[in-house]
């Protein structure tokens, strides 16, 4: 998570399950979720297996609480879907 004055963050990495280390490989992929502050409506997805950030239609978030909490709700919902 990355929570600032100005935009809320949550990085979601994929990778290879192992021991957590200092150092090792770069995860496979990473999904990032982020919101302006001062702005109402939109969130920002980046896969970086993709080119392009999508933007995602959301209500104002009453907190960065409340926003962490959605945007992991969003990616388990991404990946049930992938599975299915």
């Amino acid at each position: 998570m990355d929570i600032s004055d100005e935009e809320w963050a949550v990085a979601i990495a994929y990778g290879r399950a192992q021991h957590p280390k200092l150092r090792g490989p770069e995860p496979a992929y990473e999904v990032r979720y982020a919101h302006q502050t001062g702005e109402a409506g939109e969130t920002t997805r980046l896969d970086t297996r993709e080119e392009a950030p999508c933007a995602i239609p959301v209500d104002p978030f009453p907190s960065e609480d409340e926003f962490v909490v959605w945007a992991l709700g969003e990616e388990k919902g991404r990946i049930q879907g992938a599975a299915v």
